[in-house]
């Protein structure tokens, strides 16, 4: 009963081209993946007849121990996808920030989005993933404090989990990002 199942329409070309999938029509063809897979978790089944998929009295036997199937989180900042994931998603991913402003422009057309399908936008899980060092000289030292601050302002505006890329991927980095949580758990992080 821990699973979360992550989707997104994708972005990376080269990913596309080793498995052979089409680039195309991206959106269309994740619409039609989540009007088949939200059902089949949701209520265990699906009949669904799309442009590219299509699901003909489809089963999801077992289910799972969770009664409404696995959390569904969706990752995309574009308008279409925002609106599927108003209306079929659990939990709304957007990526990679090393700060909170284009997150807070984000923010207003996820609730409006939520609002269009009518959904209360509070019920939409809210993730993001932040970038811990890299910046000029991915060789200095990462500002702890900075970071415990930008993890406050993600809490501060709804954020309830944070997905961390830590570049470089040393120990040093790592334990670094160790003291942001320490920082940010004691109360610390102002």
């Amino acid at each position: 009963g821990r699973v979360i199942l992550g989707l997104g329409a994708g972005w990376h070309k080269p990913e596309y081209d080793q498995f052979g999938f089409p680039f195309d029509h991206r959106a269309s063809r994740f619409e039609d993946a989540i009007r088949i897979i939200h059902p089949l978790l949701r209520e265990g089944k699906a009949d669904y007849q799309g442009e590219f998929f299509q699901a003909n009295q489809a089963l999801n036997i077992p289910r799972g121990p969770r009664p409404q199937g696995a959390p569904i989180l969706v990752g995309s900042n574009g308008p279409r996808m925002l609106g599927l994931i108003a209306s079929h998603a659990d939990a709304w991913n957007t990526v990679w920030h090393r700060d909170t402003a284009k997150v807070r422009e984000q923010i207003p057309v996820v609730d409006a989005a939520c609002e269009a399908a009518g959904r209360d936008p509070a019920t939409l899980v809210r993730t993001a993933g932040v970038i811990f060092g890299g910046g000029e000289d991915p060789a200095a030292p990462l500002d702890v404090a900075a970071g415990a601050t930008m993890v406050t302002d993600f809490r501060e505006l709804g954020f309830s989990h944070l997905m961390s890329h830590v570049f470089p991927p040393t120990l040093a980095m790592i334990e670094s990002v160790g003291s942001v949580i320490e920082m940010v758990d004691a109360g610390n992080a102002r």
